[in-house]
Order: C-alpha cells, then sequence, then structure tokens
C-alpha cells in the first residue's frame, strides 16, 4: 500500500506547483496579467495584459485613454517572425519592444505617433514577442536593445 501511496502523492504535487518557466507562456491567457522584470536593472516590473489569439493581438491598445505608470501590454507570437506594428486607433503614444525567442530585447521604438497607420514600426530582427508601454517608458528605465526580459505571474 505504500508503494501505491508514493507515486500518487508524487503525481499530486508535480500536478499542484505550477510550472512559471519562460518556455510554457503560452499557458496564459488572453486578457490575463503576467510581470516582467528586466535582467541585471533596477526598474519597476511592468504588470502587462497578454495578446495572445489574433484578434487580442489585432486591437491590442487601440482606444484606450490611459495606461497605468508601469503597465502595458505583451503581444505573444508562435515563434520568431518579421513583425510590423502600427498605431490605428492608438490614443496613447507609446514606447514598443520587439523581443526574440531567447527573452532578449532586439528592437526599441519611442514615442510612437499615435492615431495613424502611414508610419510603420518593424522588427527589424525576427522577434516572438512585443511589450507596449506608455511613452518614456523605456528610456526612464534605461532599457536597451540586448537586455533580457524575465517573465512571472
Amino acid at each position: 500500500m505504500i508503494k501505491i501511496l508514493i507515486p500518487i502523492l508524487a503525481l499530486t504535487i508535480a500536478i499542484a506547483i505550477p510550472v512559471l518557466s519562460k518556455d510554457n507562456i503560452t499557458q496564459y491567457k488572453d486578457g490575463n496579467f503576467i510581470n516582467v522584470s528586466f535582467e541585471q536593472k533596477e526598474t519597476p516590473k511592468l504588470t502587462l495584459e497578454i495578446a495572445l489569439s489574433p484578434n487580442k493581438r489585432q486591437e491590442g491598445l487601440m482606444y484606450r485613454k490611459e495606461l497605468d505608470k508601469n503597465s502595458g501590454m505583451i503581444f505573444i507570437f508562435e515563434k520568431d517572425q518579421p513583425l510590423t506594428f502600427w498605431m490605428k486607433n492608438t490614443l496613447l503614444s507609446l514606447d514598443i519592444m520587439y523581443i526574440n525567442s531567447e527573452y532578449e530585447i532586439v528592437k526599441i521604438y519611442s514615442s510612437t505617433k499615435t492615431n495613424q497607420t502611414s508610419e510603420l514600426y518593424p522588427s527589424i530582427v525576427l522577434s516572438m514577442y512585443v511589450i507596449e508601454v506608455n511613452s518614456g517608458w523605456a528610456e526612464d528605465n534605461k532599457i536597451e536593445v540586448g537586455d533580457i526580459i524575465n517573465i512571472s505571474r
């Protein structure tokens, strides 16, 4: 009887402890929130709304009139790929950070132009994630290309 209980107990423990590794971020759902910090930086954590589905990624931060100081949105794609964002119906000026599958920031745009589609913001480098935050946040917090992000709940 003890032999049966030990494997069951081990299985229960393994299921009860959520895995928070970066590799399974797709376990999250649209509209949920995650925290992002930056390795070797003394910056505030960002609380980011998740945009995972094509519809949520397309909507993004459209029509929002304000964004809390250390908040924003993270767009999650299936793999590293060329990405381009625009600011259609986006009322806020934003900073855009493109991030590859290794969680390295590969491109940053500061202070995007609002509510327009004539200026595009391409990743230049293959990217899997995009973070949008208030305009000036990246510069104010000394975020640079090459910085690494950490994701947690």
